[in-house]
């Protein structure tokens, strides 16, 4: 009966892993969530999406100039 309700309450999320940062950081990211009124899990999402996406976009244009 544990394992059922164990996945119920995580249905349809991935589980949460723990991330450790340094204070400055952790400072850094709490004034980010009050400026926008973002939890520290929905920053976090944001900001790496972000991120992701200029990284793809300079990949793509690694490749683009690396083509003979």
């Amino acid at each position: 009966m544990e394992d059922t309700e164990s996945t119920s309450k995580t249905q349809g999320r991935s589980p949460r892993r723990s991330l450790a940062v340094d204070d400055e950081t952790f400072q850094a990211l709490l004034d980010i969530c009050e400026f926008r009124g973002w939890t520290k899990i929905e920053a976090l999402k944001r900001l790496i999406n972000e991120e992701k996406g200029q990284v793809a976009q300079e990949s793509d244009q690694k490749r683009a100039y690396s083509r003979p």
